[in-house]
C-alpha cells in the first residue's frame, strides 16, 4: 500500500513539474511575442536629405563612412537588380568582402558584369545601413544609360554621380519621397506622416506591383490602362508601348526569359531606339481617384517589357509614399502648380 502511495506521489510531482515548466515556457514566449509586436509597431521617421539635383535633374544623397569619407549617389528607383552601385574608388574606402561576380541588364538590352561585395556599415542621413550588398559600377552600363551616345557632360562633378541607390535598399521599410522639399524618409505609416504635418487625407492610393521586379502601378488613360515603372533615375517620362495599334515586338525581354539573353541577343547588341523629338501626350493620366493629366511622354522603343517609365519631370513635383508591406503607393500633388504644368516647363 505504501509503495502505491509513493508511486502516485511521484506521478503527481512529475506532472506538476512538467506543467510548471510548460507554464514558464509559454509565459516566456508570450512576453517575447509581445515585445516583438510592440517593437514592430513602434513608429519611425528617419530622414535622408536630398543634397541636390544633378544637371539631368536627378536627386542625389550623400553616403558617409565612419571615417568621414563620403560620396554622392543618385536615387534611382528604376535600379532593380542591386540595392546599391558604388564606384571602385569609394568601394576601396569601405570594409567589404567580395561575394560574387554577377550579371545585370540595362535599358538597351545589353548584359553587363558586376563584382558584388558585402558591406559592413555605411551612413545616409539618420539611417545606418549594416551588412548589405553593393555592386561595383560598370562603366559601360553608366555610359549606355545616357540616351545620347558620346555626349560629354560639362558637369565638374559628373564622376561623383556614377553611384546609384536602388529601391531594394528600402524594401524592409516604407519609403517617402518629397523632392520638392529635398527629402527622403523611411517611415512606418501614414499616421506617422500625418504627425509630421503631411496632408495624408489628400493622398490617393493605388496598388504597388512588384511581380516584375520593378516598382510599378497602373494608370488609367484615354487609351486604357498603362502599367508604369517608377524611375527617379530618368530625367523624363518615356512611353515604351505603342498605343495606336502598332507592333510591340521590340519588347523582347521580360523577367521570365532573361536567362535566355545569350539566345535572344547573342552579340550583346544595343536594341534601344530613341528619337528625342517624338512626343506623346495623354489628356488623361489617372492614378487611383485623381487625374494627373495631361501627361507628356517621350516615345521610345526599349527591349524591356514595360509600358511606360515615370521620370523626374513628374516625380519631382509630387509627394509619394511607398508602403511595401501592404503593397500600396500613395501620391499627392501639392496645390501650387500641378505636376503636368511643371512637366511642360521641364521639357520645353
Amino acid at each position: 500500500m505504501r509503495k502505491i502511495k509513493l508511486i502516485r506521489l511521484f506521478i503527481f510531482l512529475f506532472i506538476l513539474t512538467n506543467c510548471l515548466s510548460l507554464y514558464f515556457l509559454l509565459s516566456k514566449l508570450y512576453r517575447e511575442k509581445q515585445h516583438a509586436s510592440s517593437s514592430s509597431q513602434r513608429s519611425y521617421f528617419y530622414q535622408i536629405p536630398i543634397n541636390g539635383f544633378s544637371r539631368a535633374n536627378l536627386p542625389y544623397i550623400t553616403l558617409e563612412t565612419e571615417e568621414g569619407k563620403n560620396t554622392k549617389v543618385i536615387l534611382d528607383l528604376g535600379c532593380c537588380v542591386f540595392p546599391l552601385k558604388l564606384s571602385r574608388e569609394f568601394l576601396n574606402t569601405l570594409d567589404k568582402k567580395f561575394v560574387i561576380r554577377s550579371e545585370s541588364f540595362g535599358m538597351r538590352g545589353k548584359r553587363y558584369e558586376n563584382d558584388v561585395y558585402e558591406i559592413s556599415k555605411i551612413n545616409m542621413g539618420d539611417v545606418t545601413l549594416t551588412s548589405f550588398y553593393a555592386a561595383e559600377v560598370n562603366e559601360e552600363f553608366n555610359k549606355d544609360s545616357d540616351l545620347v551616345h558620346g555626349k560629354k557632360s560639362d558637369d565638374a562633378e559628373n564622376d561623383t554621380f556614377a553611384s546609384l541607390l536602388g529601391w531594394k535598399i528600402f524594401r524592409k521599410y516604407n519609403l517617402f519621397l518629397d523632392c520638392k522639399n529635398s527629402l527622403i524618409a523611411m517611415c512606418d505609416s501614414l499616421d506617422t506622416l500625418k504627425k509630421e504635418g503631411y496632408p495624408v487625407e489628400s493622398y490617393v492610393e493605388t496598388p504597388l506591383l512588384l511581380d516584375r521586379d520593378f516598382l510599378e502601378f497602373i494608370a488609367m488613360t484615354e487609351k486604357g490602362p498603362l502599367r508604369c515603372v517608377l524611375d527617379s533615375g530618368a530625367t523624363l517620362s518615356f512611353l515604351n508601348k505603342d498605343l495606336d495599334g502598332g507592333s510591340n515586338e521590340h519588347m523582347i525581354f521580360n523577367p521570365d526569359n532573361m536567362h535566355l539573353h545569350n539566345e535572344l541577343n547573342p552579340n550583346n547588341e544595343d536594341k534601344l531606339v530613341f528619337i528625342p523629338d517624338d512626343f506623346y501626350t495623354m489628356s488623361m493620366f489617372q492614378i487611383g481617384t485623381k487625374d494627373f493629366g495631361p501627361m507628356r511622354f517621350h516615345r521610345i522603343k526599349m527591349p524591356i517589357e514595360a509600358d511606360a517609365f515615370i521620370g523626374m519631370d513628374f516625380l519631382k513635383y509630387v509627394q509619394m509614399f511607398i508602403d511595401f508591406p501592404n503593397s500600396k503607393i500613395y501620391f499627392y500633388e501639392p496645390p501650387s502648380e500641378t505636376a503636368s504644368d511643371q512637366q511642360e516647363q521641364v521639357q520645353e
